[in-house]
């Protein structure tokens, strides 16, 4: 039987790993403690018991469960594709799937991972603009540390209180 960890469970419900380990406290997803250090970890008949009781999951739960069996025999990403599936017709109510139904679900998949990439890539481009700036106070500090008379400083400094 699989087994899954926090950080791919978060990963797959694309959630913070923190909103998996308050399931596990809340005991909302079971989940064995082998060692502090080895974290929690989830059987894949918990998941799927977790994911059926969540509104929210239900559609992924069909996913897991269709590339969970190998007599299916369905390539992973059509399980997720089925899963994702389930999802729109549990949540708008339909009852079947056309190939409009399809077309819908991947374009709105393929939108909301191009703005989560977007959105990633924006945090990347600020995060090395901090880096570079910091690294700029740094060498600033450094030629300070590096050129000046420190005791002078702190001499005129003292003189003007």
């Amino acid at each position: 039987m699989k087994e899954y960890s926090v950080k791919q469970i978060s990963e797959m419900l694309d959630t913070n790993p923190e909103t998996v380990r308050r399931w596990i406290r809340s005991g909302k997803l079971e989940a064995v403690q082998n060692s502090k250090k080895g974290g929690n970890i989830m059987s894949e008949d918990a998941l799927v018991k977790f994911l059926k009781e969540m509104p929210k999951y239900s559609g992924f739960a069909a996913g897991v469960l269709a590339a969970a069996a190998p007599a299916v025999g369905l390539p992973l990403m059509m399980g997720s594709l089925a899963g994702g599936l389930a999802g729109v017709l549990f949540t708008k109510k339909e009852t079947k799937v056309n190939a409009s139904t399809i077309q819908r679900y991947l374009e709105e998949e393929i939108e909301k991972l191009r703005r989560s990439s977007q959105k990633k890539k924006e945090t990347i481009e600020q995060l090395q603009n901090d880096v570079a700036s910091e690294e700029q106070r740094i060498r600033e500090l450094r030629y300070a540390l590096e050129n000046y008379d420190l005791a002078a400083i702190a001499a005129k400094v003292n003189s003007k209180k």
